[in-house]
């Protein structure tokens, strides 16, 4: 970049040079959504397979053990981060001294949390009748520490849309992570194999952050920005507590209320949802907040944007989790073993759930970039408060029953989130079409595999390459006819930058590229 986000009264906002603010939007945009997904890709996939061989290494007691440790973890480092790395993100004159104002208040409050974990681990311990709690948690406290030292720095990057630094530090820790998990796990330390590769990733992402970031903090602190960030953290806070703590609280009350074995069968099913989910979506998702922020005084712009990455996100989303509805029965059996049969159904129906929550995740960040922290609070409260209750309430009828249920309450919010929109934004129904035209394709692919497999009741390797070939070819045929602008969107926007690229490097001394 030409200027960094830390210079006095500097704003890292979308915009581009002078006289190219447009384009460059969006070609920024396009490029961090390419770095951005290339993460997503490499660590997902490469945790997946980890995952799979732990699996096969590891018991259902101590995938248990470990989840119930992480989903703390969890709750506790989005408390540490205070809501203040949104308000990082979307500031526009950030200074030095806010800057550092937010890094010191997040270390802080991640230090004081993992002191507190780590003095309360025999108590939680004793709550879930887990022994080995009691150590677990201690050393996975460490890791709040690093976590409230690494929020600013990376919000710094995202800010400036640098997803190439942090595409290259989550690749780097999460492979050398999985190197020693499974070394140790080989070597016969069950649970602590997990336990290693939650503490080696995030130390490694943190000194990578550092190593490749300019920010550096300063010995100042400023009541004043505090404040200003306590107004819109406090909101933003909430919002993420409150998805943190549909996460983490889904999969204590399935342990408390199954058994440790049953929350190791749900802790593999939605593993390989939420993956599938990551890898089709989030990467649009880290690029959609800033732009928003950015065309947030333009509701036309901000209106056709949001129709845009919707229906982008899910022409890649729809198909890949109506695949893996299909899919799962044979998939989580192949992939994890026989013993994890149980998985399989409860991972088939967990798919619309994740379908619904990454396609909700643009309609959070529409809302939390245009001001509405509030609006979206409000939202995940309820959503939170339904989600909980159908898990007490349905556990009596097993994982299944759950799973169904979130699955229907999901849709549920999506479709509420959306009215609110449209009520607070003017984005209504027109924003959806391009969405539900793809809907319609994936529905019909789905059609035409199960005519097939069902005539002549295939399964195993059969069924997967029916999905995969029959299922592909008729979803690119009807998404062509029926949802023809996203395809066109979707080629003129890769196209689009790579000419541009083309020109830039052309107009460069000696044919290199720009420096940026």
């Amino acid at each position: 970049m030409s200027s960094t986000p830390l210079e006095p009264g500097a704003d890292s906002s979308l915009a581009g040079a002078p006289g190219d603010d447009r384009p460059g939007i969006r070609e920024r945009a396009v490029v961090g959504v390419f770095w951005a997904a290339a993460q997503k890709w490499l660590v997902r996939i490469s945790s997946l397979l980890a995952f799979v061989l732990l699996g096969r290494l590891l018991s259902p007691q101590e995938f248990g053990v470990v989840a119930l440790a992480m989903a703390v973890i969890t709750m506790l480092a989005t408390i540490s981060d205070a809501g203040f790395t949104p308000w990082v993100i979307q500031k526009r004159g950030l200074t030095p001294r806010a800057a550092s104002t937010a890094f010191w208040i997040s270390t802080a409050i991640g230090t004081v949390l993992a002191v507190a974990l780590a003095a309360l681990a025999v108590p939680v311990a004793d709550l879930f009748d887990s022994p080995e709690l009691r150590l677990v948690l201690p050393v996975l406290a460490g890791t709040l520490v690093i976590m409230g030292l690494s929020g600013v720095p990376a919000a710094l990057l995202q800010r400036d849309l640098r997803f190439k630094e942090l595409a290259v530090r989550q690749v780097v820790a999460t492979v050398l992570s999985i190197v020693v998990a499974v070394g140790l796990a080989l070597a016969g330390a069950g649970v602590w194999a997990l336990v290693a590769q939650t503490v080696v990733r995030v130390v490694v992402a943190c000194v990578i952050l550092f190593w490749a970031g300019d920010f550096r903090p300063r010995l100042t602190f400023s009541r004043a920005d505090a404040a200003d960030m306590l107004g819109y953290g406090s909101k933003s806070l909430g919002v993420t507590l409150g998805g943190a703590a549909r996460q983490s609280g889904e999969p204590f009350l399935v342990g408390a209320v199954l058994g440790t074995v049953a929350l190791g069968y749900w802790t593999v099913a939605g593993r390989l949802a939420s993956t599938v989910v990551d890898l089709c979506s989030a990467a649009i998702g880290s690029v959609a907040g800033p732009v928003f922020s950015e065309l947030q005084d333009e509701p036309e712009r901000l209106g056709r944007t949001f129709a845009r990455l919707l229906s982008v996100g899910g022409f890649v989303l729809v198909p890949v989790m109506t695949a893996m509805a299909l899919v799962s029965a044979d998939l989580v059996p192949l992939l994890f073993g026989s013993q994890w049969a149980v998985s399989a159904g409860v991972a088939s129906i967990l798919a619309a759930t994740w379908l619904f929550a990454g396609l909700a995740n643009l309609q959070r960040n529409l809302l939390l970039g245009t001001g509405r922290a509030g609006r979206e609070l409000t939202l995940t409260m309820g959503a939170l408060v339904g989600q909980l209750g159908l898990v007490v309430l349905l556990g009596q009828w097993g994982l299944t029953a759950i799973a169904v249920g979130l699955s229907v309450w999901g849709g549920l919010v999506f479709a509420v989130r959306g009215a609110v929109i449209a009520r607070d934004l003017g984005v209504g129904m027109s924003a959806y079409t391009q969405l539900l035209a793809v809907a319609l394709a994936a529905g019909l692919a789905a059609g035409a595999v199960l005519a097939v497999v069902l005539g002549w009741d295939l399964e195993g390797a059969a069924r997967l390459a029916v999905v995969a070939l029959l299922g592909g070819a008729v979803f690119a045929g009807a998404a062509f006819l029926l949802a023809r602008a996203t395809v066109d969107d979707l080629r003129s926007s890769v196209l689009g930058v790579l000419a541009r690229r083309r020109r830039r490097g052309a107009a460069a001394p000696g044919g290199g590229t720009v420096p940026r």
